[in-house]
């Protein structure tokens, strides 16, 4: 067992120097951090795609909000009326709530499908996007790391890479639309 011992204390000697040498060669690792909630909100690019899918799903949305208006006043009308209206009336006005609820109906499930579909055409380019410009200014600062900010917790302003990211992604937007 001593001999052992002295064997490892020997080698232990021999490569400690060695292990400290190495490490003092080696750079120290850089990190960085991202905060994508302001890049969500200051990029031009994702602002600009989001304000023309709100607008159209607003456009939708008062158009139905109408209809819905329509519908109610419809409603209280033939319930106020239906004592008095002959069976024909009460047919034709029954008809025309039916249409119109269901046109309601159809106009929610348009809506509904067109904020899905914004949803995966606008999301997935943003997520590449972003994903294109962390990576970029990652190897161009020469980062080892970059987290989300949200998983940091404690960081000095040096390591939020997010101006750059900005930056990156209005210079990758230009360029997208040059071509």
């Amino acid at each position: 067992m001593k001999i052992s011992n002295l064997l490892y204390g020997a080698l232990f000697i021999v490569l400690f120097p060695y292990s400290l040498l190495r490490a003092q060669q080696e750079p120290p690792l850089k990190i960085g951090y991202v905060d994508l909630d302001r890049v969500m909100l200051e990029s031009r690019a994702i602002r600009t795609a989001v304000s023309s899918v709100e607008g159209d799903i607003k456009k939708e949305q008062d158009s139905m909000s109408e209809k819905m208006t329509r519908f109610k006043i419809l409603s209280e009308s033939y319930e106020q009326q239906k004592t008095i209206l002959t069976m024909e009336q009460l047919k034709t006005r029954r008809q025309e709530l039916d249409e119109l609820k269901t046109a309601i109906e159809d106009q929610k499930d348009r809506i509904n499908k067109f904020i899905r579909r914004s949803e995966r055409e606008l999301v997935e380019p943003t997520i590449e996007l972003v994903d294109r410009a962390i990576r970029i200014v990652g190897k161009k600062e020469g980062y080892d790391l970059i987290l989300r900010n949200d998983t940091v917790l404690f960081s000095s302003d040096r390591c939020d890479v997010t101006t750059g990211v900005l930056q990156m992604m209005d210079l990758m937007q230009k360029e997208e639309k040059a071509k």
